[in-house]
């Protein structure tokens, strides 16, 4: 809200308070103070000087202009690096809302015009790189918003979630949402917790859904767990996630796409910046979507983000947490995903009727305060524990999908990626593939032990990015296969394929040939593709 600079400065004159005039109201008091004498002059000679004097005025009134924006907006905001974004305190929310250039541009022109000038396009844009230029206290970037740890913005205040201390509004602390939900200690919640008692959820998935649901009020991803939600329609299985998510409104991502996300996480992870929860509803999520982008999600990595109309690309880290609903779960999953995963089954179906799904969800709502108590307690009991509640038989549960993982699929995901070069140059055998394969699993007995096998499960359930170039070929009488390279940092080196992290061993024969620099050469021959 603007400030009414003059109607301060009085009120501390009146109260004994003596304090300077900024410089730019001095030169408004000047004009207005020649615009009178003007009136009151009838010389034509000497309303000429007055108007010049004024000319000159306005132009120094003109060339501090920004000042008086800084003094009449004391909390607006800009962000480091890009002239098109900014950032005005509501007051009344506790919220800093987020402005284009173009509505700052606006509220420049209107404060000048009311002050009788009327400026060039190119002053206002001046006028405003003078503003960040004076005021560079004011510049931010969008990780500098909610990020005070263990603090949560409802609608009556600050509220830590550790010590569930309350505290007014303040600019000070820069908050770009609320949650949708008045922090009241003693509310209850009897409709949220019958409903965990309808499901028939034991006491430790119940246990577990509450410190899930607290753990997604922190700015933390420490516990690099994804938790996700699996039934029949109708078995009420997103009444959680729609209710967990509309209560955090602003510090959540509601029904997101997962293959959005996994296509295109460098634009997607723009609208997950300084998101506490991404609720993904993926009626039937394929194998490929919970893969190597997911599982960097679910760790807290840091991703490249590029924001529409933005300039360049910036850096952060991830503190959403994820929740998955969906009616099951693909037939194999990634190595490693499993134990990443909170798996919770629903059974029991409210009579197939989703319109009383859908006013259970109002009334849940209603008790949104009682419901934040129950995710304080969760928390608290998390922390307590350092971990979350073992459910009876989830390390089962995942043994088993952990004998459906396809690890020749993860292996070439691991390692490889798909490349359009069709010639003999990208050309890779299925023995030396499977060797390193081999050690990729440990020699394990078992998987794949044979080029034919390896190779078959390779190129039948081949992933969607690799299938447009990889296909099978014979070179030199030696079966293998062209349209994928090394990732980069991953190199071939003796028997090994080496990176950063993983070793795996290989087959040192090769249809290659090498020249005296070190450069792969292949000596023209037929190549019979099949």
């Amino acid at each position: 809200m603007p400030l009414d600079i003059e109607a301060q400065l009085d009120e501390f004159e009146r109260i004994g308070i003596h304090t300077g005039k900024p410089l730019w109201l001095q030169y408004q008091h000047a004009i207005r103070d020649k615009e009178k004498d003007i009136t009151e002059c009838e010389d034509q000679k000497e309303i000429q000087k007055i108007r010049k004097q004024i000319d000159g005025i306005k132009k120094l009134f003109l060339d501090i202009y920004h000042t008086k924006l800084g003094d009449t907006y004391p909390h607006l905001l800009y962000e480091i690096g890009e002239d098109s974004t900014y950032w005005m305190y509501n007051d009344q929310t506790g919220v800093y809302e987020e402005m284009n250039v173009v509505s700052v541009r606006s509220i420049v022109l209107k404060m000048v015009m009311r002050d009788g000038i009327t400026p060039t396009v190119a002053w206002v844009r001046e006028c405003l790189a003078r503003y960040r230029a004076e005021y560079q206290t004011r510049a931010h970037n969008y990780s500098d918003f909610d990020s005070t740890d263990y603090m949560v913005h409802v609608k009556n205040g600050w509220l830590d979630i550790l010590t569930k201390e309350l505290t007014p509004h303040t600019h000070e602390r820069l908050s770009l949402g609320t949650m949708n939900v008045v922090y009241d200690p003693n509310a209850q919640c009897q409709n949220y917790d019958a409903l965990f008692n309808q499901w028939e959820f034991s006491e430790d998935k119940i246990a577990v859904l509450h410190e899930f649901s607290g753990y997604l009020l922190t700015p933390e991803v420490n516990r690099t767990k994804m938790l996700v939600l699996e039934g029949e329609p109708g078995t009420g299985k997103s009444l959680l996630a729609n209710v967990w998510t509309h209560m955090l409104h602003d510090y959540a991502v509601r029904e997101y796409s997962l293959e959005t996300f996994t296509e295109n996480p460098r634009f997607c992870m723009s609208a997950f910046v300084g998101k506490r929860c991404v609720w993904f509803n993926e009626t039937d999520p394929k194998r490929s979507l919970l893969g190597s982008t997911m599982q960097k999600m679910i760790d807290g990595r840091t991703f490249t983000v590029e924001r529409k109309g933005i300039n360049g690309k910036s850096e952060h880290k991830n503190i959403s947490k994820s929740i998955l609903c969906t009616n099951g779960l693909p037939a194999n999953m990634h190595i490693g995903m499993e134990s990443r995963i909170i798996y919770i089954q629903y059974t029991k179906v409210f009579r197939n009727n989703d319109e009383e799904i859908r006013n259970l969800d109002e009334i849940l709502l209603k008790e949104s305060s009682g419901i934040l108590n129950r995710m304080l307690e969760g928390l608290h009991r998390l922390n307590t524990q350092g971990t979350f509640t073992k459910i009876k038989n989830q390390d089962e549960i995942m043994d088993e999908y952990r004998r459906t993982i396809s690890l020749p699929i993860e292996f070439i995901e691991v390692y490889f990626d798909p490349v359009e070069d069709m010639s003999r140059e990208t050309f890779l055998s299925n023995k030396k593939l499977n060797e390193a394969f081999r050690m990729y699993v440990h020699d394990r007995p078992g998987y794949y032990d044979s080029p034919e096998k390896f190779s078959k499960e390779v190129l039948k359930n081949m992933p969607r990015k690799f299938k447009k170039t990889v296909k099978a070929m014979k070179y030199q009488g030696v079966r293998g296969m062209i349209g994928m390279k090394l990732q980069k940092n991953c190199i071939w080196e003796g028997n090994t394929i080496k990176d950063q992290r993983l070793l795996s061993a290989v087959d040192p024969s090769s249809p290659y040939k090498y020249d005296s620099n070190g450069n792969r050469c292949v000596e023209a021959q037929d190549v019979d593709f099949y």
